[in-house]
């Protein structure tokens, strides 16, 4: 990301995301890096999976509280409770 000049596009494909929570992991990640180096890029992630009821899961975005190994931060800027998302 540090070399992607400003307006670029980063895309990441995520295979076999079952429940979705890979893809938030990445989307989380980059956004963070995003932030911290000033960049104004687009970031794009496709995520796959041969089930079509993951994939239909995961398209609801409700997730199981945050991991304990992510940040505080980043729990509490990336998940709401449902019902009061941004």
């Amino acid at each position: 990301m540090a070399g992607k000049e400003t307006g670029a596009t980063i895309r990441v494909w995520v295979p076999g995301c079952a429940s979705g929570e890979e893809a938030i992991s990445l989307a989380i990640l980059l956004a963070e890096a995003r932030e911290r180096l000033g960049k104004t890029v687009t970031i794009q992630i496709f995520a796959t999976d041969i089930d079509s009821g993951a994939i239909a899961r995961a398209r609801q975005a409700e997730y199981r509280k945050a991991s304990p190994r992510m940040s505080p931060r980043s729990a509490s800027s990336s998940f709401h409770p449902k019902g009061q998302c941004l």
